[in-house]
């Protein structure tokens, strides 16, 4: 028996859920998907609930659990972290086999799968897990709210699970039906390849995306329960490099080579220039230099400038913000290093999220500094103050990280990004927000055209 009394539109996502034996979940963050996850499994009562999650929601989901849903009926609910499931062939059969025996004895299995968008690729080691796991369940619910982050080409292994074969039995199925390929041919081995140019048949691929999938935004939910949308303002705070700091940039942009206090800096790779571009507009750069005789490398750091810090350092010196808990976000080590020296010297108490430093769920510090691939799963609600610091190309390492201090009752929210003018912080964000533009449109703007 479900304990807790659903919203309107948690009802409306519940209705369209239970027609089908596999179904998505896409809301934004915030607006209640493991609820509505757990109607689902009171409706259909199976006899084994299987939570495929990351390791940080398992207290999460265990939490939820005991909150909202009386199991009164014999079910049996097991937990399972994407790390422990995957790991190796082993774990993944051991699996396959509990999953067979249990159908096999005739007790209906749901899987319910969160943040689902780590298995959007399909030669992956969640993607095949979690599909073949699929095919052997009465009922499938898979849960994001960042489904769409590089194109329509990410659909295809989520819907396999939720309903194979409904964008395609099989990938050359799909990327036949639904994506305009141009064949070409490597210039140096001579061999072929195909080349994603963009979507085809978008009407036929949204209206099948929509209609095993419920999608909704937080700005949505709030004004269907008679809230306004929370406000949310998003300010860029630029500066410039110093000259010393920007002749670095320039010449490493350039050559792909440079000098910083005497140590020669490069990047063979034109991939990780773009990285190294961003060390620099951060006030530093690492260099992996290789250990004679050894495999492994040495990592040197190397400062170029502060001028990021400084203006970091003013922002939280700002009146407004003196006493207010705080966000920062950052995607590189030797940040969060640096912005905890800072912190100290101005006396404020601080602690790290990351892959490292898991979240306790206490938020009983001034600021906490989160690494931005660390956002999964955490409430950071009791801020409503948040700064990028630095940040990377994926969009959903950006929703997830700044979803972190909303809440539904949030009323407002400020963004800061902090950016070298004229760099790849510049690009950088760009680039987010265009793969935004994207989902959003795939997400929201079909949906409400239907």
């Amino acid at each position: 028996m479900l304990k807790t009394t659903l919203r309107g539109y948690q009802r409306e996502a519940v209705r369209r859920a239970i027609l089908h034996s596999g179904f998505a979940f896409f809301p934004e963050q915030r607006t209640g998907k493991c609820l509505c996850s757990l109607a689902v499994a009171d409706h259909v009562k199976p006899d084994i609930i299987l939570i495929i999650c990351p390791k940080k929601a398992l207290r999460v989901w265990s939490s939820e659990l005991d909150k909202h849903l009386d199991l009164d009926w014999d079910c049996y609910v097991r937990y399972v972290h994407y790390e422990a499931a995957v790991r190796n062939a082993q774990d993944r059969r051991r699996y396959y086999r509990l999953a067979t025996k249990w159908k096999k004895q005739g007790r209906s299995i749901m899987v319910i799968v969160d943040e689902v968008h780590r298995c959007k690729k399909r030669g992956t080691r969640n993607s095949r897990f979690i599909r073949t796991l699929g095919k052997r369940a009465a009922f499938r619910l898979a849960l994001t709210g960042t489904p769409i982050a590089q194109g329509h080409k990410d659909a295809w292994a989520i819907f396999d699970f939720v309903e194979p074969g409904a964008l395609g039995a099989r990938w050359e199925d799909f990327e036949s039906d639904y994506l305009e390929i141009e064949t070409k041919k490597n210039w140096q081995s001579g061999k072929e390849y195909s080349k994603i140019l963009g979507p085809k048949n978008e009407a036929e691929f949204n209206e099948i995306f929509h209609y095993y999938s419920y999608r909704i935004t937080l700005a949505e939910a709030r004004r269907a329960e008679g809230l306004p949308a929370a406000r949310i303002r998003h300010k860029k705070v630029m500066f410039d490099l110093k000259p010393s700091s920007r002749e670095v940039y320039e010449d490493l942009e350039e050559n792909l080579e440079t000098e910083v206090n005497g140590w020669p800096i490069n990047t063979p790779l034109v991939l990780t220039l773009s990285m190294k571009l961003q060390q620099i507009a951060g006030g530093f750069v690492i260099q992996d230099e290789r250990v004679p005789g050894q495999k492994r490398k040495k990592r040197q750091v190397h400062t170029v400038g502060g001028e990021k810090l400084a203006k970091l350092s003013g922002i939280l010196k700002r009146p407004e913000l003196k006493r207010k808990k705080l966000v920062i976000c950052c995607r590189f080590k030797h940040e969060i290093a640096r912005i905890g020296e800072l912190l100290e010297e101005q006396g404020t108490t601080w602690k790290i999220i990351s892959g490292k430093n898991e979240y306790n769920g206490e938020f009983d510090t001034r600021v906490i500094i989160l690494q931005v691939q660390s956002g999964e799963a955490i409430d950071l609600s009791a801020a409503n103050t948040y700064i990028y610091y630095s940040w990377n190309e994926s969009l959903i390492n950006y929703e997830q990280a700044r979803f972190r201090v909303q809440a539904f009752d949030t009323e407002q929210v400020n963004y800061w990004y902090l950016m070298a003018r004229d760099t790849v912080d510049e690009i950088k964000f760009e680039a987010v927000v265009k793969k935004k533009d994207l989902a959003t449109l795939v997400c929201d703007h079909y949906r409400r055209a239907a």
